[in-house]
């Protein structure tokens, strides 16, 4: 399958239960704090994750603080709340 024919296929539609009004006020003040950030970043959302400290011990690390951050940002985005 080419790429032209993959882009004009539509993806398949994942039915989701509505959230809980508690899970969308947190989501609210979530986004309300993002818009923050951004803000105070100037802008520049992965700039403002790449000044996140990593806590984590130096073995082992794979991916930065701010990729990790940036790949959940995009899952909330997309609607994906919780894990399956």
């Amino acid at each position: 399958m080419s790429l032209a024919a993959c882009r004009e296929t539509p993806l398949p539609v994942q039915s989701r239960m509505p959230a809980p009004a508690a899970a969308q006020e947190t989501l609210a003040e979530l986004a309300a704090h993002a818009a923050s950030l951004e803000a105070a970043s100037g802008g520049n959302l992965l700039e403002c994750f790449a000044s996140v400290p990593d806590p984590r011990d130096a073995r082992g690390i794979r991916h930065s603080p701010a990729s990790v951050l940036a790949l959940c940002t995009a899952a909330v985005l997309c609607g994906h709340l919780c894990a399956p």
